[in-house]
């Protein structure tokens, strides 16, 4: 397994790459259609659907007509999230109104709400973003992969893709994470990390060996509680990486993946520790405490409170 410090040099130089474009280019959740149906998400360098030989199935009009309409999308929508995140961080959640968000982002309420139902809603997009980039990163992950490798991987490949700018990925942090983060914007953000859980272990259950015994209630929790864990070895390490004040996005990727491997993977034997965790790389302060390796970490999945 890569270092934290070698993944996140790679990361940070693909990101160095594709900052510069990520207005328009960073995969983002589209809107819905205009009969309520869900588009398609199509990734950064995605050439979209082609014909079977090859061809674009569209005309050359139609189709720049297209992607200039989408990549104003796009912009729109970057647009409107940086712009509430940094009202939220100006005046507080609570303060900012729907109509500041779209006075800011130079929108009509109307369009505002084409994109987003609700200001939890706006709140919450980059979480729904990285999620969906790590489901469908997660699905091109090979099938022999173990569930937490591959849910490490495809998280990873997902920041990638996501390319955030530290300034801004702090103000996400704080409004979603911190201990001050608005109560509802925590609730919200409970709940959707529980479906986030619920979706991550639908998709590695096939990974999972069969059990080599009874298990309670014949319910095989493994997968459940792989995401689970996984999730909040996620949340400690970009908490630590904000309660330090770092702006480093390279830091941030190196503890969330000291964290990451300090979990026993739910796949081993009984009696059979997980794989050696990569080193800490090192650093002015000390890293986080290490988790429990006993086993399986147990109580809540997900801080409580930010």
């Amino acid at each position: 397994m890569t270092t934290g410090t070698a993944k996140g040099t790679a990361a940070r130089r693909l990101l160095a790459g594709l900052s510069a474009t990520a207005a328009v280019g960073a995969p983002v959740l589209r809107p819905l259609g205009r009969h309520g149906g869900t588009e398609r998400l199509q990734l950064a360098g995605d050439p979209g659907p082609t014909t079977p030989d090859g061809g674009d199935p569209t005309d050359e009009s139609d189709a720049a007509g297209g992607g200039l309409r989408e990549r104003k999308k796009l912009r729109t929508r970057q647009t409107i999230v940086e712009t509430a995140h940094a009202l939220f961080t100006e005046h507080g959640y609570d303060a900012t109104t729907i109509e500041a968000i779209a006075a800011g982002a130079d929108v009509s309420v109307r369009t505002f709400f084409r994109y987003f139902a609700t200001k939890e809603e706006v709140a919450l997009a980059p979480l729904d973003e990285v999620g969906e980039l790590a489901l469908a990163a997660l699905g091109r992950r090979p099938g022999d992969e173990p569930p937490l490798a591959a849910l490490r991987a495809a998280t990873l490949d997902a920041w990638v893709a996501m390319a955030p700018r530290p300034a801004a990925f702090r103000g996400y942090v704080e409004h979603l994470l911190s201990q001050d983060a608005a109560p509802a914007v925590s609730a919200a953000m409970l709940a959707r990390m529980m479906r986030l859980g619920d979706r991550l272990a639908t998709a590695i259950r096939p990974r999972f060996p069969a059990p080599g015994g009874p298990t309670p209630g014949g319910v095989d929790l493994r997968p459940q509680l792989t995401a689970a864990a996984f999730l909040a070895a996620v949340q400690v390490g970009i908490r630590a990486w904000f309660a330090r004040g770092d702006h480093d996005l390279d830091e941030m990727l190196a503890i969330v993946e000291y964290c990451v491997d300090q979990l026993v993977p739910a796949d081993s034997p009984p009696g059979v520790p997980g794989p050696a965790p990569s080193p800490a790389p090192a650093r002015t302060v000390g890293p986080p405490p290490a988790a429990p390796r006993s086993g399986q970490p147990t109580g809540p999945p997900f801080p409580a409170g930010g």
